[in-house]
Parts: C-alpha cells; sequence; structure tokens
C-alpha cells in the first residue's frame, strides 16, 4: 500500500510535482521565510528531505518548523523553479 502524508494523497500523475523528491527530481528548490521578522531561514530542500523524506506532500503542508531569530511559527515555503547547481 502506497504511504499517505499529511492526509493528502501521492499523485501517480508524473508530470505533478508534489512531494520534496519530485522538486529535487525536477531541478528546482524551496526557501522558507519568517512572516513575523522577515528573515530568510537556513532550511533548504536538502535538509527538508533528510528530515521528512522524499515522498512528503508540500502541497497544503505545515511543517513543524519555527524561526530560530524570533521563535514564530509563521512560516512561508516558496517553491523555487531551476535552482543554479542543483542536480
Amino acid at each position: 500500500m502506497e504511504r499517505r502524508e499529511q492526509g493528502m494523497g501521492l499523485s501517480d500523475d508524473p508530470h505533478k510535482i508534489d512531494t520534496l523528491g519530485k522538486l529535487a527530481d525536477n531541478e528546482m528548490g524551496l526557501a522558507w521565510y519568517c512572516g513575523a521578522c522577515n528573515r530568510k531561514l537556513g532550511l533548504d530542500l536538502d535538509e527538508a528531505i533528510r528530515r521528512w523524506g522524499r515522498s512528503q506532500v508540500f502541497i497544503n503542508w505545515s511543517p513543524p518548523v519555527k524561526c530560530s531569530e524570533c521563535g514564530s511559527r509563521e512560516i512561508t515555503m516558496i517553491v523555487q523553479a531551476k535552482v543554479p547547481g542543483r542536480s
């Protein structure tokens, strides 16, 4: 049986990029920002995959992350298309 993450099913559509692993496979990335102090967090896609796995669905996902500067959990995750140097 296929593993389900955060109540959302993984897509069988090879063109739908909905997991952390598919972002990596398509040379994309993630950037994380604090909504309270506008700081860019030091978390990247590789670290997210290490923490939560390649099959983690990122659509409508609220990861357990907080800003190390101000302690806010108001974190925004932004998908980055075609990150230079990512292979």
